[in-house]
């Protein structure tokens, strides 16, 4: 592995010294952008606010720029990282679901489901939560057609894992390819699209009064983390702009109305398929919390 590393360090050490060295770039004149796009509303204080920021000293905000094409990019990669292994991929899936499961059992076994216990509790929900993250990241590269070469197998295998964590896999699989593709394209991105405009968002107005960036920041992690997901999943909220109002479980009026729709064509009863893994999921939850009590529910599922 060591070799394979050095291998590879060579190569694409090789690669970038060919690449040309550019100066710093300190002010926005320097970027070359045309005066009429400077004008425009909120343009201007961006850039500077990313030259300020950026770890790229303004390089890639230069107009103009030759950006190298996806043929060429891909002609850099090793022809080792394209082989998918089935077996190696069902392992590191079985490890991550048996961790999981092995985690709860024990909770189960050992953990009273009394309210005495909630630092116990809490802590296996940090503890799972981290396990679990293994199972997300198996099922996201199953939607990243990265997982093996068996499409069933690989549909299969994410479609479970995600529907079990309550993500809907086939609407989400879209979505996300839409976020990859147009990576912070200011119109046409998808999630996490760059703010436009130099009027103040609500956030920046609290740390503004507080005088305190760190507790505004702390609220802002703990709404995102808690409510952020399943708000964009069921509404849309921090989607693209190109998009409009959309929902990942209901591709119809009143979602899906943007100047693009997010699930056009068959894409409308694939989010209709992943909406069944949904409702089978909660389908057994509660047929658990029915039988073994809601407690345990809470507790051991949602944390």
């Amino acid at each position: 592995l060591a070799a394979i590393g050095r291998q590879r360090r060579q190569r694409f050490g090789r690669a970038s010294a060919m690449l040309p060295r550019k100066a710093v770039v300190t002010k926005v004149e320097e970027l070359g952008w045309a005066e009429v796009d400077l004008k425009a509303e909120g343009i201007r204080e961006q850039l500077e606010k990313a030259l300020r920021r950026g770890g790229m000293s303004g390089k890639a905000l230069v107009a103009g720029k030759k950006y190298p094409t996806r043929k060429e990019v891909m002609d850099k990669i090793p022809e080792d990282c394209f082989k998918k292994d089935t077996f190696k991929s069902m392992m590191y899936a079985a490890s991550s679901v048996g961790q999981c499961a092995l985690c709860a059992f024990l909770a189960w076994k050992f953990i009273p489901l009394t309210a005495a216990a909630w630092p116990l509790w809490t802590m296996y929900a940090v503890v799972q939560g981290t396990l679990a993250t293994g199972m997300w990241v198996i099922a996201h590269e199953c939607g990243h057609d990265a997982f093996c070469d068996q499409k069933w197998l690989q549909t299969a295998v994410g479609y479970v894992l995600h529907s079990i964590m309550l993500a809907p896999y086939q609407s989400w699989q879209r979505s996300h390819a839409i976020h990859h593709a147009k990576t912070n394209h200011l119109t046409q991105g998808e999630t996490h699209v760059p703010k436009v405009g130099s009027k103040p968002r609500i956030w920046e107005k609290a740390s503004k009064a507080l005088g305190a960036r760190t507790p505004v920041a702390i609220v802002r992690t703990a709404v995102r983390l808690l409510l952020g997901w399943p708000a964009y999943i069921f509404f849309g909220a921090s989607g693209g702009p190109a998009y409009g109002r959309t929902s990942h479980v209901w591709p119809y009026k009143p979602f899906n109305q943007g100047e693009k729709e997010l699930f056009p064509g068959r894409f409308k009863n694939k989010v209709l398929q992943a909406d069944v893994g949904i409702v089978a999921t909660l389908a057994a939850l509660f047929f658990w919390g029915k039988a073994l009590g809601w407690a345990s529910v809470i507790a051991m599922y949602v944390g």
